[in-house]
């Protein structure tokens, strides 16, 4: 056996154990075919609308989803000299490993392309995860946009020099142009876009063009290969070119359906199609615009509204640090945009100390939504300040929560909105 230091055994004499041992267990083969049915893990989604469902993957959809990433991004390939994932590049892996974002494209994806991971944190603290980027010269960061905003609105960023980053992708939501832009900023030397998925298809759908190294056009980029799509309009007709619609995809990575859920499988998983649930456009360049949540959309006077768009806008105000929209219901518009705004320290602490603040800056950030987006989008709704915006660990925003607090407020007798 191997020789082990002082009373710690040392791995290689675990090893030399372990071949020295016979065999305790008959190795479980899949036979042909049986990759594509057999269920590897349940992987739950969001439930940002809704209660989370347990989605059944099988074996062969990873697999499938990092060789898709990997035909995307020409990896490996010697006639491709601006490669994004290479051998002397480390990811941090700062997602929960447990969500598909995390295991599939995060982890997976990186250990394929032969890129070690840097587990940083087993709790996110956005400070740690700063000192850990320059600590470990990380390269690589997939993240999601809770994470963005932190890094374009925290003070404690510009202390930092992020020239080493070469890679930085954004999925689960969409980003609004300025924070893009401001990434560009923070990470000069980045390749820098968006991408989106499902846990529905294991993982990733699109992500943006080897052509462009920052995809400034809010696209989450272009379908990757093996995937096809359309987009449809509400009367199950194709919606045209720019024309807003659900996308609705095939792809070899689609997971079985939902455990023990009969009908949500029905639903959405439809003769070999998932029907995403996201509203989307396609331009012709073959780019996927996301929109929002087919369910999140607000219906005002008629006219669709994203909460996305107007939560870029209102990002952009420089007393906001995060905010999440809703919609109230309305007896006239049908329903009316709402801001739940998280205010930056030095803003909440003004409000704090002059009751006459918290009015007027929620007129500023109202009339900067006015300002900057066309009538029926402004936010006649309100604005009102939080502490927090709840989020699922996965970062996306639990909208329905605040949904629920804006009725709740509403039912009030004395509430106004």
């Amino acid at each position: 056996m191997a020789a082990s230091y002082g009373k710690q055994i040392t791995v290689q004499a675990l090893i030399d154990r372990g071949l020295a041992s016979g065999d305790t267990f008959q190795e479980r083969k899949l036979r042909s075919g049986e990759g594509k049915i057999k269920v590897a893990f349940l992987s739950f989604s969001s439930g940002t609308t809704g209660m989370p469902k347990a989605v059944a993957i099988p074996h062969y959809a990873p697999i499938a989803n990092v060789i898709q990433l990997a035909a995307h991004h020409r990896l490996n390939d010697p006639q491709w000299e601006d490669q994004r994932f290479g051998r002397d590049d480390i990811c941090c892996a700062v997602l929960p490993l447990y969500h598909i974002y995390g295991l599939v494209f995060n982890t997976h994806f990186s250990f394929f392309s032969g890129i070690p991971i840097v587990l940083t944190v087993t709790k996110f603290n956005f400070l740690d995860f700063l000192k850990s980027i320059v600590r470990h010269r990380i390269t690589h960061l997939m993240l999601v946009p809770p994470q963005v905003v932190l890094l374009c609105k925290h003070p404690a960023v510009k202390e930092y020099d992020f020239s080493h980053v070469r890679y930085l992708t954004s999925g689960a939501a969409p980003l609004s142009r300025e924070l893009m832009e401001r990434l560009i900023e923070i990470f000069p030397n980045a390749s820098i876009g968006q991408s989106y998925g499902t846990t529905e298809s294991s993982t990733v759908i699109t992500t943006w063009s080897l052509d462009k190294k920052c995809d400034l056009s809010g696209s989450a980029g272009q379908l990757l290969p093996g995937i096809t799509a359309r987009v449809e309009k509400p009367d199950g007709t194709l919606a045209d070119f720019d024309e807003p619609g659900e996308l609705v995809a095939k792809t070899p990575s689609l997971a079985l359906g939902y455990a023990g859920n009969s009908k949500a499988t029905r639903e959405t998983f439809v003769n070999g199609w998932l029907r995403t649930g996201d509203e989307v456009r396609m331009n012709r360049r073959g780019e996927i615009f996301v929109l929002d949540r087919l369910k999140e959309m607000l219906k005002v006077r008629g006219f669709q509204v994203a909460p996305a768009e107007l939560e870029g806008c209102i990002l952009d105000h420089p007393d906001v640090v995060d905010t999440c929209v809703v919609g109230v219901q309305d007896d006239y518009s049908g329903e009316l945009p709402l801001a739940f705004v998280v205010l930056r320290h030095d803003a909440a602490k003004h409000v704090r100390n002059d009751p006459t603040a918290a009015h007027e800056i929620k007129q500023s950030i109202m009339k900067h939504v006015a300002d900057n987006k066309v009538a029926y989008k402004k936010l006649a709704g309100g604005v009102e300040f939080i502490d927090v915006v709840p989020k699922n660990p996965s970062g996306k925003l639990l909208r329905r929560v605040l949904r629920d607090k804006a009725r709740e407020m509403r039912s009030r007798p004395a509430a106004k909105l």
